[in-house]
């Protein structure tokens, strides 16, 4: 039986919580999580930034075995990563972390977000709605050129997270509940995912089995949406992009792409994967 006490800072959003429920559910038989720290084999500890720093470091003089989850490289402040990574048990990101430090050996696992198929899933009604957009900060997630691109093309933008209040074509949502947040993506051609420089932004997997199309950025950690989502050269004009895609009526995913996408980013598999690496 292997113990691991699990580190997040409680004030990061909706997707580092389903990320961390997704480890707990899905995690294989031998693994017990613990409340109590002292009693844990391994420390797992969420990675954004500086914060999470001295916690590793505690980790280490301990004497304890840390597990990284790394969410940010770029913009998470100038620190040695890799320092950490060679000192952990193991470093998991979507990021393909041995790349960004080739000279350097330890033991990292690139894999996707997913989501939970219990929770979202594809429900026969009709996509009347264009786009659908989350997030706190406009420039950064591109929603600022999303509600341009919607008011050239004469489409709703519908959103959830701060309400911005752009004004005409734009319909801000109320928090949503798992299933309300299904009901919405089921009603939606397209999810903007276009967290700028590093991201992963779980709501295009989560779209994606509900039928909506993705737009993500040509970015390398958003490389796990090759198939089944629409690029945007970031370096390029973005709203007029924008606006070429909105102006079409996407194909959603048939059976067949479903099938490979529950394969691909279904949480029962790949949280047993993840674990599987702990050597």
């Amino acid at each position: 039986m292997i113990k691991i006490y699990e580190y997040q800072n409680k004030n990061l959003g909706m997707a580092f919580k389903r990320i961390s429920k997704a480890l707990h559910d899905y995690s294989p038989p031998d693994i017990k999580w613990t409340d109590y720290a002292g009693s844990a084999s391994i420390i797992l500890v969420h990675v954004v930034g500086g914060g999470e720093v001295p916690i590793m470091e505690n980790v280490l003089e301990s004497g304890r075995k840390l597990l990284i989850i790394q969410h940010v490289v770029k913009t998470g402040g100038v620190y040695p990563w890799n320092e950490y990574f060679k000192q952990a048990i193991l470093s998991v990101s979507f990021h393909d972390l041995a790349s960004y430090y080739p000279k350097d050996r330890f033991n990292s696992y690139s894999t996707p977000w997913g989501y939970d198929p219990k929770e979202f899933s594809r429900i026969e009604m009709p996509k009347k709605r264009k786009v659908l957009g989350t997030g706190y900060v406009a420039d950064t997630e591109c929603l600022d050129k999303l509600y341009q691109a919607c008011l050239n093309t004469d489409n709703i933008m519908y959103h959830t997270g701060k309400d911005f209040e752009f004004g005409k074509n734009y319909y801000h949502l109320p928090w949503l509940n798992d299933v309300g947040f299904n009901e919405m993506l089921n009603s939606v051609q397209y999810t903007s995912c276009l967290r700028d420089i590093e991201g992963f932004e779980m709501m295009g997997v989560e779209g994606l089995v509900c039928g909506a199309v993705p737009i993500v950025p040509a970015l390398d950690t958003y490389r796990w949406y090759r198939k089944h989502g629409i690029f945007v050269d970031m370096h390029s004009d973005i709203t007029k992009q924008l606006e070429d895609i909105l102006v079409l009526t996407p194909t959603p995913p048939d059976e067949d792409e479903l099938e490979e996408i529950h394969q691909k980013f279904s949480w029962e598999y790949i949280v047993p994967k993840i674990f599987a690496h702990l050597g």
